[in-house]
């Protein structure tokens, strides 16, 4: 790898990572990287003498002196803050029940990540292959996010929340709990509890099962539990602790074990005595 170069201000992969601009690293009073494969990232703020580079049976991936490991196809746009012991890029094995190896991934190949303009990782995240954070999002400490999960623009990914393979989720999201795999949600959804699936064979790990749609302006509170394959329409509210199993139309309100009222019956009830 070359010296360290200007950022384009796109996400970049040149040697498999995107080097530090020299404009921050004069605002952040950061000396430029020396000596030959100086490398530092823009997200570090590290000297580029911590940064340590191994080789492995599935590419190259690289350590810094805050104990990050950054897999090289990872992508990061402009303004990333990094904090530490995050792992990027890992490859992703699917196991059966018996920890035989799928047959869905037995190629050596894997996607990039991509990491947009101005997005923060805190400590201790974890982001498998092929994801895509948006800009301007936040992904808190201890957050694992799972291989093909799509992560649109300003949102946040809150302490500790998991999420699975092939997640979709949309702009201005609020996430914490557990998101199960293939789960779609909309924009500007505030999700504080789980998303699962029902587990009917739960023996048979190679069979995809239906995941919830989760639709726009839609509020799951905390501990609250969402179960299967259905669909909760725009402007729902699921409340704190409650247990959803049945789809919803937009403007529900669900309490309880799937009492679902509409608003104006919600609001009714508040009424009574």
């Amino acid at each position: 790898m070359g010296q360290t170069s200007r950022n384009s201000g796109k996400p970049s992969n040149s040697d498999g990572l995107a080097k530090l601009a020299p404009k921050l690293r004069r605002k952040r009073g950061q000396r430029k990287p020396g000596g030959q494969d100086g490398l530092c990232w823009l997200a570090f703020g590290c000297n580029s003498k911590g940064v340590k580079k191994i080789r492995t049976t599935r590419g190259e991936k690289f350590m810094d002196e805050f104990g990050n490991i950054i897999y090289d196809n990872v992508k990061f746009g402009q303004e990333v803050g990094l904090g530490h012991h995050n792992i990027l890029g890992i490859y992703h094995e699917r196991l059966a029940v018996k920890y035989a190896l799928s047959p869905i991934r037995k190629s050596g190949l894997r996607g990039s990540v991509v990491i947009g303009d101005r997005t923060t990782l805190c400590n201790h995240v974890t982001i498998y292959e092929d994801v895509v954070i948006g800009t301007d999002c936040y992904i808190d400490d201890y957050v694992r996010v799972g291989t093909g999960t799509r992560v649109g623009e300003g949102s946040l990914l809150l302490y500790g929340a998991r999420i699975y393979s092939n997640v979709k989720l949309g702009r201005d999201c609020r996430i914490a709990g557990f998101v199960a795999s293939e789960v779609k949600i909309g924009d500007r959804v505030t999700m504080m509890g789980t998303i699962a699936h029902k587990y009917d064979r739960p023996l048979d790990w190679f069979r995809d099962e239906l995941s919830a749609v989760i639709e726009d302006d839609v509020v799951v509170g905390l501990g609250a539990v969402v179960v299967g394959g259905i669909n909760i329409g725009k402007g729902s509210y699921v409340a704190a602790g409650a247990t959803l199993i049945k789809s919803v139309v937009e403007n529900s309100v669900v309490l309880g074990i799937n009492q679902i009222l509409s608003l104006d019956e919600f609001e009714a009830r508040k009424l009574q005595p």
